[in-house]
């Protein structure tokens, strides 16, 4: 017979309900230290964008450069082979091809503008 005072006390009968589960057991071994944290997967490089482009005048593969002026907030476009050149507006976010893609589109629309015969100015009209 055993009597109360020789018994041990375990601690699984003081507090059953920590001992009993074992993911509560797991999460005692991390009790008191900070949670680390993974570091983030490195950022993904941009390719650089061109800034030499072919020329919708004379066909030259790299004759059309494009110069951006932040300061007058104007963006040109010109050609060192046959010497046109495009001028517009731009802004911060504005980048070399985009002033080479506004110079395409209003050739396009130019040339269009003559198929239609819609052309201001022109002698026949």
């Amino acid at each position: 017979m055993v009597t109360h005072a020789t018994r041990r006390h375990n601690i699984a009968d003081t507090k059953p309900g920590i001992f009993q589960n074992p993911k509560r057991l797991q999460d005692l071994s991390y009790m008191g230290k900070r949670k680390s944290r993974a570091k983030p997967p490195p950022k993904k490089r941009m390719d650089k964008l061109d800034t030499v482009f072919s020329c919708p005048f004379c066909n030259h593969g790299t004759g059309v450069e494009c110069r951006i002026d932040m300061k007058n907030l104007i963006g040109e476009a010109s050609c060192r082979i046959c010497q046109e050149s495009f001028s517009t507006t731009v802004t911060a976010l504005t980048e070399p091809i985009d002033i080479y893609s506004e110079w395409i589109d209003e050739c396009e629309r130019v040339n269009n503008l003559e198929d239609d015969g819609t052309l201001e100015g022109r002698a026949d009209a």
